[in-house]
């Protein structure tokens, strides 16, 4: 009776503002990102002459509003469902946001593919497959809420015949290709309890989804594209696209990171379970053998991918054939120096860095320092050189990656003091064994980068969209947080945030994008209907900061540039 109760529709909007003005924050995130994705898919579905297109050009958007309709009819089973989950230990949290974990990244996908429509049309048969995948993505993560209910194993037989009966539906009715379909659907059914049951206290269940999706979508996208390349298989022409060099490298050496845990995993075991003496030993074995896939896999599918051009060529010739990206790298390279000898201080006892030693390093003002760093770098290098700013990014990702997974498993010869270093940082975002704070703010500011599809003519209003995660985290999300500590007085509705914090938060992003305009050259003047809408999208993402349970550097920077890319 109790689960019959909760199991209910969506509601409208008189419900919605009860429960803002009631304790249920979670369902104003929820409905928040249901809303965005059922705006957006409109919008799409609303194209001139979009049904001349492709079967599953022309369907991709309507699949994706299904998933928007399911999430909200299931919006109050899905913040319900984690309480019957008894053998995972989640992030600690308020709420664990499965509707948003399951739509996020296809509103992204889909804001980009309105973009793609209007100026990049080459583009719309890759971004529909991945449109329709991470729709289909977002059913299945509701169907296995719904037969968790199911005695065990007869729950696992019902989701499987579940997840076949969505495929082939799916597939009947798009004409998408079935194989990368089915892979996906594999992929992130492995991924996601793969990252709550191995990683507990990591993750909520709507950032697991999040991570989950987004791996799977790189997992795939590599492998078609290696595919292709070496004529393993014949993709159609609308799905033969190859990224630009930022994009690859990031893909790879992501991919290649994977590749090792999972070809090295009794490696990995010996590192875990051995005694003292032999770790370094285990460590030194996997560093070794990482080195030769890497050499002998990595770097030659990525040179492929890149025209026959060597990695190492590319990234020096990125880096000095041209003055300004010499300068970017000598400016960033002071900025990075200058955050890790803050970090290093406080552990260290040396009198030279004893002036940048906080009483408490995990607090508010230390690690909003980190937000405004990163807002000096890719404000910077998004008016510069956007491409050359994701090309850098890529390589940094690839270098936490690599941190972290020495970190976590203590590995020779650095894991053990980086654990040490990072441990006066870690707070309440990072309770469980991986620390992914920091990463998630690389990817919330990097990831408008990587998606923005550089190079093709279109709205020049629509690049303001590059500087989403500066405009969200470098300036929305450390403003609230300072002022709501500082003058904060009426919070939101069952939330710790203020309305103080929050209306600060939104003037100072406006007033952020007033200045970028004025300085980027290639922002033309805006219309006031332009201005509009980035008013009402900055207004959105900061309701949503403050509503939010998530760690909101993996939120926002992409909530906000879907509405900015999707509308301008």
């Amino acid at each position: 009776g109790r689960m019959a109760t909760q199991v209910q529709g969506g509601g409208g909007l008189k419900k919605f503002v009860r429960e803002m003005k009631g304790s249920n924050s979670r369902m104003v995130e929820m409905r928040l990102v249901c809303f965005t994705g059922g705006v957006v898919g409109t919008r799409v579905l609303l194209l001139s002459d979009i049904d001349t297109q492709s079967t599953v050009v022309s369907l991709s958007p309507f699949v994706f509003l299904i998933a928007c309709l399911l999430s909200l009819l299931f919006s109050t089973w899905l913040d319900y469902f984690p309480s019957r989950l008894q053998d995972i230990t989640f992030r600690r949290a308020n709420g664990q946001s499965i509707a948003t974990g399951c739509l996020l990244p296809a509103t992204v996908c889909c804001g980009v593919f309105h973009m793609a429509y209007l100026n990049a049309p080459n583009l719309l048969g890759y971004l529909s497959l991945y449109l329709t995948l991470l729709s289909v993505l977002c059913l299945v993560s509701i169907l296995s809420t719904v037969v968790h209910a199911i005695p065990y194993p007869n729950s696992i037989v019902m989701y499987n015949l579940g997840t076949l009966v969505i495929c082939y539906v799916v597939y009947s009715y798009t004409q998408v290709p079935l194989l990368p379909l089915l892979v996906g659907v594999a992929v992130y059914s492995v991924l996601v309890p793969s990252l709550l049951y191995r990683f507990p206290g990591s993750f909520s269940i709507g950032e697991a989804i999040i991570v989950g999706q987004g791996l799977t979508l790189l997992i795939l996208d590599v492998l078609l594209q290696l595919a292709s390349q070496f004529k393993l298989i014949k993709l159609s022409p609308e799905l033969s696209f190859i990224h630009r060099p930022s994009v690859l490298y990031f893909e790879l050496l992501t991919f290649g990171v994977l590749m090792c845990v999972v070809l090295l995993l009794p490696v990995l075991w010996k590192v875990i379970s051995s005694p003292v003496q032999e770790t370094r030993l285990w460590s030194a074995t996997f560093l070794l053998s990482s080195l030769t896939i890497g050499w002998l896999v990595i770097l030659p599918c990525l040179k492929a991918l890149l025209g026959g051009h060597h990695p190492f060529a590319v990234t020096i010739y990125a880096i000095i054939g041209r003055q300004h990206t010499l300068v970017l790298t000598l400016c960033w390279s002071v900025l990075t120096v200058g955050a890790g000898l803050l970090v290093c201080a406080q552990t260290s006892s040396s009198p030279w860095l004893m002036a940048l030693k906080s009483n408490k390093p995990s607090s508010l003002w230390m690690r909003k320092w980190f937000h405004v760093l990163a807002f000096l770098v890719y404000a910077v290098g998004v008016a510069v050189d956007a491409d050359f700013l994701g090309l850098a990014a890529a390589h940094m990702t690839f270098v936490f990656l690599v941190l972290e997974l020495m970190r976590v498993l203590l590995m020779w010869p650095l894991g053990k003091w980086l654990h040490d270093v990072l441990e006066p940082f870690l707070d309440a975002s990072d309770s469980g064994p991986l620390v992914l704070t920091h990463l998630y703010l690389l990817l919330g500011f990097s990831l408008p980068v990587w998606l923005y599809p550089l190079g093709y003519s279109g709205a020049a209003a629509s690049r303001l969209s590059l500087y989403s995660g500066v405009i969200s985290l470098g300036v929305g999300d450390s403003i609230a947080s300072v002022a709501g500590k500082l003058m904060g007085k009426h919070k939101w509705p069952g939330t710790q945030k203020t309305l103080e914090g929050s209306l600060m938060a939104f003037f100072m992003q406006m007033i952020t994008i007033t200045i970028i305009i004025f300085i980027d050259s290639s922002l033309n003047s805006f219309s006031y209907a332009q201005w509009i809408v980035v008013g009402v999208s900055v207004a959105m993402t900061t309701l949503l900061e403050a509503y939010t349970q998530q760690i909101d550097n993996l939120i926002l920077g992409p909530f906000l540039f879907t509405l900015l890319i999707a509308f301008l």
